[in-house]
């Protein structure tokens, strides 16, 4: 079971940041050209990075998450 409960979330890899430095992206629904997901999921999000911090951030990034449900 996904730490959201959406059996459609799932993970890609994406470039992050002005330093352009890989990383994971969690989300459901079309995935774009630069792996980042239409719908994005910031709950799988932070269970990946508690789970697995050697991976570092993952996005959606808890910055982008509050300008976009608060």
């Amino acid at each position: 079971m996904k730490p959201c409960g959406n059996e459609d979330c799932s993970v890609s890899s994406g470039i992050h940041g002005s330093e352009n430095y890989p990383g994971f992206t969690f989300g459901s629904g079309r995935l774009d050209d630069y792996g980042y997901w239409e719908k994005p999921c910031g709950t799988c999000a932070r269970q990946n990075e508690k789970n697995h911090p050697e991976d570092g951030p993952c996005w959606p990034f808890k910055e982008e998450l509050r300008k976009l449900y608060y």
